[in-house]
């Protein structure tokens, strides 16, 4: 049963963000399209990290208006945990696993949530510093004089 539940993780941790992907793609302006991966990326980031590959969904795909694609991207991976919170849950209580396990999954999920968020802000904060580098290494604008 725990292999069976694992294996369901798994698969729902890949189907939700693959779902929630592709109805966003379809949403989006040409511009942004441009900017999604191509499908051997897209795979590995959604085989390697299933919903926290959102947040850099969001990030890449609203390039250059990176903190509207994070804002986008954490709120994604929020949706498609707590989709495959629920789903895990309401699987776990028909195969009969018990209360203890259940709980122990739903706090895994809101720590992933929990995380999703965090590297949203992480992300933010390294691009404001890249950006305030990078800033520094281009001429330097006309200062005003007091």
């Amino acid at each position: 049963m725990k292999v069976a539940f694992l294996v369901t993780q798994m698969v729902l941790g890949i189907v939700i963000p693959l779902t929630l992907q592709m109805l966003d793609r379809e949403r989006m302006t040409d511009e942004e399209r441009s900017w999604t991966w191509n499908r051997a990326t897209w795979g590995s980031a959604l085989y390697n990290f299933g919903p926290l590959s959102l947040v850099a969904w969001g990030y890449v795909t609203r390039s250059p208006r990176y903190g509207k694609g994070l804002a986008i991207g954490v709120g994604m991976a929020a949706l498609a945990l707590a989709v495959q919170g629920f789903v895990s849950e309401m699987i776990a209580r028909a195969a009969g696993l018990s209360e203890p396990k259940i709980v122990e999954a739903r706090n895994e999920i809101l720590v992933a949530i929990a995380a999703s968020a965090l590297l949203g802000v992480v992300t933010f904060v390294g691009r404001a510093i890249y950006e305030a580098i990078r800033g520094e290494r281009h001429p330097r604008r006309p200062r005003l004089r007091a």
